[in-house]
């Protein structure tokens, strides 16, 4: 095999390689539902993913990065990697009801809590 077949099918293979970091979130819950609010900044409107597998929340994040793979770099502060949350749910939650929304590089989503997983007063007779 040749060497120049070689780096290619290496580059290819780093090509489809991405790199991923926790985003900093914040959890706010109540009787009726949870907020959850996913910061990162970097992100379009278009470019996240949400989904609720059983009790599993995914989120994801891709940034829209212009550059250049080859350049050198002496300093740079801002990072390249793209974002993915993985949260273990532990109240059951109406799938249904789930509400999404950007601004600003925020994503804040909005889990209703289902309605037999709900707190409720029994009255005594």
């Amino acid at each position: 095999m040749s060497t120049e077949l070689q780096r290619q099918e290496e580059g290819q293979l780093m090509a489809k390689e991405r790199n991923y970091r926790r985003p900093y979130y914040l959890v706010n819950g109540g009787k009726e539902n949870y907020e959850i609010r996913v910061f990162m900044p970097g992100v379009s409107k278009d470019r996240y993913k949400v989904s609720l597998h059983r009790n599993e929340l995914y989120v994801e994040g891709h940034k829209d990065t212009a550059i250049e793979p080859a350049a050198r770099w002496l300093h740079r502060e801002t990072d390249t990697s793209d974002y993915k949350l993985h949260l273990q749910l532990n109240v059951d939650v109406d799938a249904d009801g789930i509400v999404a929304k950007s601004e600003d590089g925020i994503l804040t989503i909005t889990l209703p809590v289902a309605q037999e997983a709900r707190p409720r007063q029994i009255a005594i007779s």
